[in-house]
Order: C-alpha cells, then structure tokens, then sequence
C-alpha cells in the first residue's frame, strides 16, 4: 500500500494535496470469516452505526452468525431486523456459496 500511495503522490497533485493535508489513510484490521462479510454487506449504503446496530439484532436473533442460519431467515424475518430485500439476498448468495 505504502508504494501506490507513493506512487499516487507523485503523479496526482490532487491525491498529494489530500494526503499531505489528511495523512496517509489508514485500512482497519478486521476479523476474517462470515461474520465480517455479513458485517460489510449490511455497512454497504448506510451508517457504521446503523449497519452495527442491524447486524447485533441479527446477532441476537439467531443462535449464531453462521451460514447455516441466515439461509433460512425469511425475508419477513430479515425486514424484520431491518434488513432490505436486496442485503438479504447477498447474505443468502454468501451463504449458498459457503455451504
């Protein structure tokens, strides 16, 4: 990362400006597994909080955050906790493919 930020730098006065006023940006660490990408799913379009939120209503719902058992949530379940048709059936897509 530290070379294309170089790189971006040099050649981008655009990128140079924003990084020497902001700092180089920082990438968090997170946890790998399905947790995480059920996570990234529901942060897509929305708040960190409100994505936090909906996904510990999951959390809370379910026995655990597993593949297992969100392919069998209904969508009148995952409205329910507050997730949208369309994140529903990304989450079922990765689960499917999971299992």
């Amino acid at each position: 990362m530290e070379e294309a930020i170089q790189y971006l730098q040099k050649t981008d006065v655009i990128f140079k400006n924003i990084i020497d006023k902001y700092g180089i940006p920082t990438i968090p660490i997170r946890p790998e597994g399905f947790k995480t990408l059920v996570l990234l799913i529901l942060e897509q379009q929305v708040s960190v909080d409100s994505a936090k939120a909906t996904f510990l209503k999951i959390k809370a719902e379910v026995v655990a955050i597993e593949p297992e058992n969100l392919i069998h949530l209904s969508d009148e379940a995952f409205r329910n906790l507050g997730v949208s048709r369309q994140k529903a059936s990304y989450i079922r897509a990765l689960s499917e493919a999971i299992i």
